[in-house]
């Protein structure tokens, strides 16, 4: 899957994209939408690390959706946002 990381906006994390999960139990993993750590749907991995703070990785649910998927910066230095599509052609 392929997802566009557009970090326009100054921010105080790095955001990486994830091929696949990790193997093992370390680190911290969120499944959205919900922020829940007892798991969740598969989809986009996203790999992040705060300026302050301990990285973390998200997975981000896929919608059946056309359209494009990414992570972007938002106006807040700490704050983004993910959109997670797959789906139909466009046109």
């Amino acid at each position: 899957m392929s997802a566009r990381v557009d970090l326009v906006f100054s921010h105080e994390y790095e955001v990486e994209l994830v091929a696949e999960l990790p193997g093992g139990s370390g680190g911290r993993r969120f499944y959205y939408p919900g922020a829940k750590d007892a798991g969740g749907s598969d989809g986009l991995l996203l790999g992040v690390t705060p300026s302050f703070g301990a990285p973390w990785l998200g997975i981000f649910a896929l919608e059946d959706v056309a359209g494009l998927s990414g992570v972007f910066s938002g106006p807040g230095r700490d704050s983004g946002g993910t959109v997670a599509r797959v789906g139909r052609e466009a046109g």
